[in-house]
């Protein structure tokens, strides 16, 4: 009878796993940003072991995204391709006085300092500059919280004795 007890033990945990990491990953998939091509939320998979599930987010800016910028930004320069500018109205004032347009060229790049490069459609050019670290989404976190913070205390104190830690916190790594 104990080894039945134990292999019914060990079906149960795994069990119990695979449900909860089920529903965290669900819950995940729900806060995931999207952006605007949804590559991270596609991205995301979930694995089991007989200690636990790792939930995984492949895309190469999952960790930015969920951590956020850490530190001061990095220098930005951007080299730009050789090109005339052009205007609405004549320039007024300089070499090119009464012309539309004039060569542009920055041979050692265009140094944006330690500001952050966006793409946004909403912006004239489709990106724009700031120097406004990224704050963090943290979603498997936040997953995770809902889901412990919806157990009644019986099912809490049920996962205790399974030795599932509830205080657990996600970090990406």
């Amino acid at each position: 009878m104990p080894k039945n007890r134990s292999k019914f033990a060990k079906e149960l945990n795994k069990f119990t796993i695979n449900a909860i990491g089920t529903a965290v990953f669900n819950k995940a998939q729900e806060l995931v940003p999207e952006g605007g091509s949804g590559n991270l939320k596609r991205s995301g998979t979930i694995s089991f072991d007989s200690k636990g599930f790792k939930i995984t987010y492949s895309a190469p800016y999952a960790k930015q995204v969920h951590d956020g910028d850490e530190g001061p930004l990095p220098q930005y320069i951007q080299k730009p391709k050789d090109h005339d500018r052009t205007y609405r109205n004549p320039i007024k004032r300089g070499e090119y006085k009464g012309a539309t347009s004039r060569p542009v060229s920055y041979p050692n790049g265009r140094d944006f300092g330690s500001k952050r490069v966006v793409q946004w459609d909403g912006s004239p050019r489709g990106w724009y500059t700031t120097d406004t670290p990224r704050e963090g989404s943290r979603w498997i976190q936040k997953a995770w919280d809902a889901y412990v913070q919806g157990l009644s205390r019986k099912e809490r104190k049920f996962l205790m004795k399974l030795g599932i830690d509830l205080s657990s916190k996600f970090d990406f790594s």
